[in-house]
């Protein structure tokens, strides 16, 4: 049986007596890493419309959904809410190319720290990503997220509860497999990925725009 990361982690507390408090993770966010990305964002010229920010890296191959289809969600949401491409070390030439790919302007946030990463993430209505360490970032400041899933298992890595979109391959045998490079061979090859289309990305970040948008009318 697979089990939420954080529910299996809270086996060690409850291995030495100690009730755990329940699955929630909660980040709090440095006052000044806060300012820093407001004044960015003021500069940048965002804020009068919903923010989404989109991570396209990945840290393994296998669960790295193409450059080409989040350029692809990414425009088909533009009438929605402003784009803000996100990157970690190394990652800039990715979120660059990808808002390279757009037909509708995006932005590219700037270098971050972890805390400022965080705050960015706040400013955000909602994440959009591959299965990776800022989409918990997001579930701990209580942002929406909509993750593409591969070899890696949503039972695993996706909150058991709240407004998060796990989106998978449909009819795959091979999902889930936890490899780190495909295996298979020719029309086979990281079909997990190749048959998540930009339509399903795009269909539920628009439900969870609109969840958003009427928690807080």
């Amino acid at each position: 049986m697979v089990r939420y990361a954080a529910e299996a982690s809270l086996d060690l507390v409850r291995a030495i007596g100690i009730a755990p408090h329940g699955l929630a993770l909660t980040l709090p966010v440095a006052p000044e890493a806060q300012r820093t990305i407001d004044d960015w964002l003021r500069r940048s010229g965002l804020g009068a419309r919903p923010v989404v920010a989109c991570l396209p890296s990945g840290t393994w191959p296998t669960k790295t959904w193409p450059a080409e289809r989040f350029a692809a969600a990414m425009d088909g949401l533009h009438p929605d809410a402003d784009i803000v491409w996100i990157w970690g070390p190394g990652e800039e030439p990715l979120a660059r190319a990808c808002r390279g790919r757009m037909r509708n302007p995006a932005t590219l946030a700037p270098a971050t720290s972890w805390q400022e990463l965080a705050a960015l993430i706040a400013r955000c209505a909602l994440l959009v990503s591959n299965d990776s360490g800022p989409k918990h970032l997001a579930v701990a400041l209580g942002v929406p997220t909509v993750t593409v899933f591969g070899p890696t298992h949503p039972g695993a890595w996706q909150p058991p509860a709240g407004p998060h979109a796990a989106i998978e391959a449909p009819d795959l045998d091979c999902l889930h497999c936890n490899e780190t490079v495909c295996p298979l061979p020719g029309d086979r090859y990281l079909r997990c990925m190749r048959d998540v289309t930009a339509e399903m990305v795009i269909e539920a970040c628009r439900a969870r725009l609109r969840e958003r948008a009427g928690s807080v009318a």
